[in-house]
Order: structure tokens, then sequence, then C-alpha cells
């Protein structure tokens, strides 16, 4: 007597029979199943090291190579246009932020915590301080600050392992330094 099995049959059957085969060798793992790992440590962490997750080993590491002081390093226009003006007057609390020269899947204020840096300083400016200009040349009111200009070497790791390293720049800002000044076209 022939008996035929389809393709799909022979499968399942060749399937069961592997298991059955490897259940005694496997018997002691199958007795004790290891513990499933934390969501954390199975999910890729782009965005630098998990706090709630310090041991997974995934994230991105900072690492400062040498660092230079910049003073004075514009930040941002506070005036939208250029246009003469004698003076400007100002009085809100304006915030400066680390910033990051790299793509490096790591945000500046993360990267500026791990190289003992300040992510961000703030300033407020008295109610109404005024900043004179000189009116026969077109101006704006800007905001500029004293920052740490510090090479990173950045370590993108995987289970503990370094699968790749990157270099850039983060800039961050010194305590106290942000002023408010007239910049001039």
């Amino acid at each position: 007597m022939t008996t035929t099995f389809s393709r799909r049959a022979v499968a399942g059957l060749a399937g069961t029979l592997l298991a059955a085969t490897l259940l005694p060798l496997n018997g002691a793992l199958a007795a004790n199943p290891a513990p499933a790992a934390p969501a954390a440590q199975t999910a890729r962490q782009d965005e630098g090291i998990d706090p709630a997750c310090s041991g997974c080993g995934y994230g991105v590491s900072a690492t400062e190579i040498s660092r230079t002081r910049v003073d004075g390093k514009h930040v941002r226009d506070l005036s939208t246009s250029w246009a003469p003006a004698s003076k400007y007057t100002w009085g809100e609390t304006e915030t400066v932020s680390a910033t990051i020269s790299a793509d490096v899947g790591v945000d500046a204020h993360g990267a500026a915590g791990q190289l003992g840096v300040t992510g961000s300083t703030s300033r407020a400016f008295s109610v109404q301080t005024e900043i004179p200009a000189n009116s026969d040349r077109s101006s704006k009111l800007a905001l500029k600050a004293d920052y740490y200009k510090i090479y990173t070497r950045f370590d993108r790791k995987a289970q503990g392992i370094t699968v790749s390293t990157e270099y850039g720049y983060v800039y961050a800002p010194i305590d106290g330094t942000p002023e408010i000044y007239v910049r001039y076209k």
C-alpha cells in the first residue's frame, strides 16, 4: 500500500519530528524558560540612552575630545526685519539651548548632560530694557551668548557593543551669559 502526502503535510511532519528530536536536548530550557527582555531592551533607542534602562546597552554615548570657549556667539534675531532704529526696547526672558553639529541620534540637551555641561540657560531682561542703536544704519535686535564648543565622539551602541562612531560639535551655552545686542547689516 502506498500513502501519498502533500508537501504541506510533509513539512508539518518534518517540523513535528524536528521539535520532538530537539525537545529532549533542550528539556532544561523548556522547564526553565529565560525571562522575557524588558521592552526597553528590545527596542532600539535612537534618541540616546534610556535612563529607565541604563543597563540595556542601547543608545548613543558622548565623549568629550576637546573643548574651547566661544564668546559672544550669535544665537538668533529677536526682531524680524532690518530697519534703522535709534533704540530697541525688550522685556522678556530669553532661553539659549545647546545645539549639536551632526545628526548622531542623540539630542543636544542629552549630549550636554553626558558631557557635564549646561543644556540650556535663561536670562530675564527687566521690563522695558532699552538698548541704544545707531539710527543711520539698518539693524536688528539679537541675542548672543558664550558657549563651550566641545568636539565630541558619539558611539552608537547595540547590546553594549559599539556599532558605529561619529564625531561632531556640541555647542553648550554658559550659564548667565545670554545678552541682547544690536546687530547691524
